[in-house]
């Protein structure tokens, strides 16, 4: 039988990660001649090749590729691209999926009807270190975290995160895939690209599907659970959000200057609200309120640069082959 299922993993300098998402993919329930393993490492210099390579001996349904360009979209869209199955899952490098993850995903493509767009289950959490006293339910969506309870069901304005979610490769094929300048780049927090192709795909028609069972276990490295790495995915998130709004072409000069003027003033409005650090009767959650400030600022950058720089930052958000 031909491969049904291509299961994508994009890291870069993860060696010291990779093999617990590797341990989880090699034995999956589904048969071994249903699915392949693809590994996209996107401009790694540590061990990464030399990992891959060991696991290639033992697994020849696994496969390594190189992309040198970072990225974590153009690392996704070479692995789609590259893929032979008629499905693509992608997993994060510091994830585990359980054992009948491909089994469960490839069960919805063919039984559900409508076939959904995409499919994606819960997110659990596993920390790297004790979860700190501040980092409260409602901030663990930043970590990828994603329970929306035990029933399957089409998703209603709700979205799934990329450590656990799949595709049919043709309707990747159609929409460009991964908007490039969007997603992680080394060390830049920048992100959108996944909630971005959802939304595309459902402007198309296409429904979203939430399968409890298809379940991933997402690490927390103990690098995120500081206030001063929220601070910063909170700045990313307002900055990636605008870049999400533009369209290919750059944008309108007056329209970007507005919106520009409309970021500075809610940035503004979120400041003046720092009175309340005077008020000791008034409960006041400092950090929620540096999270909204960080936010705002992001909006602001985006659009700024936008205004000054179009030449530099209005480019294509999706390639696709000639």
């Amino acid at each position: 039988m031909p491969c049904v299922v291509s299961a994508i993993i994009c890291t870069h300098n993860r060696a010291n990660y990779l093999s617990r998402a590797l341990d989880s993919l090699v034995c999956q329930s589904l048969p071994v001649d249903q699915y392949e393993i693809l590994v996209v490492d996107n401009a790694s210099t540590d061990g990464t090749a030399s990992l891959v390579r060991e696991y290639q001996a033992r697994y020849p349904h696994l496969r390594y590729l190189r992309e040198d360009n970072l990225g974590l979209s153009i690392a996704r869209n070479l692995g789609w691209k590259e893929a032979k199955g008629d499905y693509v899952a992608f997993l994060d490098d510091d994830a585990a999926a359980c054992h009948e993850w491909l089994e469960t995903l490839l069960e919805v493509f063919e039984r559900i009807t409508p076939t959904p767009g995409f499919i994606g289950g819960k997110v659990a959490l596993d920390w790297e270190i004790a979860r700190p006293a501040w980092l409260t339910d409602k901030m663990l969506s930043p970590l990828a975290y994603l329970d929306y309870g035990d029933f399957a069901r089409y998703l209603k304005n709700e979205y799934l995160w990329g450590v656990n979610i799949a595709f049919p490769r043709a309707l990747l094929e159609s929409t460009g895939g991964f908007a490039v300048n969007l997603g992680r780049k080394g060390e830049c927090l920048i992100s959108n690209e996944e909630t971005l192709l959802q939304d595309k795909l459902c402007a198309m028609g296409y429904q979203g599907y939430y399968q409890p069972e298809a379940r991933v276990v997402h690490l927390v490295h103990r690098s995120r659970l500081r206030k001063s790495w929220y601070r910063r995915r909170y700045f990313w998130q307002g900055y990636s959000d605008v870049f999400s709004l533009i369209s290919d072409d750059a944008p309108v000069v007056e329209k970007t200057f507005l919106s520009l003027l409309k970021a500075v003033w809610a940035l503004l409005c979120r400041l003046k609200k720092g009175y309340k650090w005077l008020l000791p009767y008034k409960k006041f959650n400092s950090l929620r309120y540096q999270l909204e400030v960080a936010n705002k600022i992001g909006s602001v950058v985006a659009w700024y640069r936008l205004l000054f720089f179009p030449e530099r930052y209005c480019h294509s958000r999706v390639v696709k082959d000639d």
